[in-house]
Parts: structure tokens; C-alpha cells; sequence
């Protein structure tokens, strides 16, 4: 199966130029306030747990190997994403089990 993508490109510059009757799918982002704009402009928008989550259930990773994305995204890639433990445990429980 085939599909064909737009991919958009938002940085800080651009945030005030979004114009959300453009965007027919989903935004993805961990990036808190263009989060909040985007919810505020009633366009969809998940983060990393979403997309992990979405990747083991597809089967595209392992529930070990989200975890192990999760702890090193975390500690290494962003730690200032502000994934807290009590935000995470859900996804890790459900991943590991």
C-alpha cells in the first residue's frame, strides 16, 4: 500500500503562519507550547509516547525497544521533554507486558 504525505516543516518562526484549514492530518511533537497552539487551532497533534506506542502496536518495535527509545530519549537525546515517570509507567507497563 502506497500513500502520499505533505510533510510541514514548523519551527518558531513559522508558528504564527500556520493556518490549521491546511493541515488535513496529523502533527507530530513533543514541543509543548506548539503543542498547545496547535491544540488551540483544533489541529491533531501527538507526541513520542503516542507514536511509540503506535509503533509496538503495529508491531514496528518491540515493547523492549520502546522502552529503551523512551529511557534514552529521556536521559540523553531531551531531557527536557518533561516525560515524567508517572506520565510514562502506563506505556511501559503495556509495552513490557
Amino acid at each position: 500500500m502506497t500513500s502520499s504525505h505533505k510533510i510541514v516543516i514548523i519551527n518558531e518562526a513559522s508558528l504564527g503562519e500556520l493556518n490549521p484549514t491546511e493541515i488535513k492530518g496529523t502533527l507530530l511533537t513533543s514541543d509543548k507550547t506548539l503543542k498547545q497552539f496547535a491544540s488551540s487551532k483544533k489541529v491533531a497533534v501527538h507526541g513520542h509516547l503516542w507514536l511509540l506506542d503506535l509503533m509496538v502496536e503495529q508491531q514496528q518495535l518491540t515493547g523492549k525497544q520502546a522502552n529503551a527509545y523512551l529511557k534514552r530519549l529521556k536521559s540523553d537525546i531531551n531531557p527536557k521533554l518533561g516525560l515524567s515517570d508517572r506520565l510514562c509507567q502506563p506505556f511501559r507497563a503495556r509495552w513490557l507486558n
